[in-house]
């Protein structure tokens, strides 16, 4: 909330009436695609603390879904937006979706560090992200008004710059902690957004062709989304989308093993 404040240092009322619409999608879409990871995320991971190889292992798993959510998600809201706010918020409103936009730009970097809060307090060693914490205030305090005297889709892209920088800086921390690869974390992120990027390309053709309305952008979507998928599954990742449908099925339906038959 800090980021409105300073941008209403800059702009008028109105504008920050955008901006703070803007923000407020941006971090419902965050709840709603990753946070979830985040509430389970610890009591997974500290079951591995006397298991270093186990830890990394798990927790590269566990950034590799946060991205694989995240990235598509933030990647349909922002070639969304345009027709999303209107129509959730009304025509007045329509000057927010550049402002979100520029927020999704997030979309690459934020599962790259978005649970390392989490990993650091498993491993007992709360006080390193805290130091990250407050490295992530003061390039904000920062960026913000610098941002800001250009406008507010600026400032909404102030966002993405941050959480980019944000990147190096925990992953090199949770090396430190727990030896985790970070090529290989890299490596799994570049090949996610390689997909998304796909996704994109082919939501933008759908809607140049159909036009910007809600039954085109649902077409772009699944399009977009059906290519993303299958990238991953048969291209860049092999068989990944696969498990993750396996685990989604165990947790929605779980099998429960037949009871023996007690000797008699």
């Amino acid at each position: 909330r800090i980021s409105q404040l300073v941008v209403g240092l800059f702009v008028d009322a109105t504008a920050v009436g955008y901006y703070a619409l803007a923000l407020r999608v941006l971090l419902t879409a965050i709840s709603l695609a990753i946070n979830p990871l985040e509430r389970v995320a610890l009591p997974v991971l500290s079951r591995f603390v006397s298991d270093p190889v186990e830890f990394r292992r798990t927790y590269r798993k566990m950034i590799l879904v946060a991205n694989s959510i995240w990235t598509p998600a933030a990647v349909a809201l922002a070639a969304g937006a345009p027709v999303l706010v209107p129509l959730l918020f009304g025509n007045k409103w329509l000057p927010a979706a550049p402002v979100l936009q520029a927020m999704c730009f997030t979309a690459p970097t934020l599962g790259l560090w978005f649970l390392s809060g989490v990993a650091l307090a498993a491993l007992g060693q709360p006080q390193r992200f805290t130091k990250l914490a407050i490295s992530y205030v003061a390039l904000g305090c920062v960026a913000f008004p610098l941002a800001s005297r250009f406008g507010i889709i600026a400032a909404g892209a102030t966002w993405a710059m941050l959480s980019l920088l944000m990147v190096p800086l925990h992953l090199v921390v949770v090396r430190r902690a727990c030896g985790l690869r970070i090529w290989h974390v890299l490596s799994d992120s570049l090949r996610v957004t390689t997909s998304a990027i796909a996704m994109l390309a082919v939501i933008l053709a759908v809607e140049a062709r159909l036009g910007a309305d809600l039954p085109p952008l649902l077409v772009a979507w699944a399009a977009g989304g059906l290519i993303y998928l299958l990238l991953l599954q048969f291209v860049l990742l092999p068989g990944y989308v696969g498990r993750m449908l396996a685990l989604l099925r165990n947790a929605i339906i779980p099998s429960h093993p037949m009871p023996r038959e007690e000797a008699i």
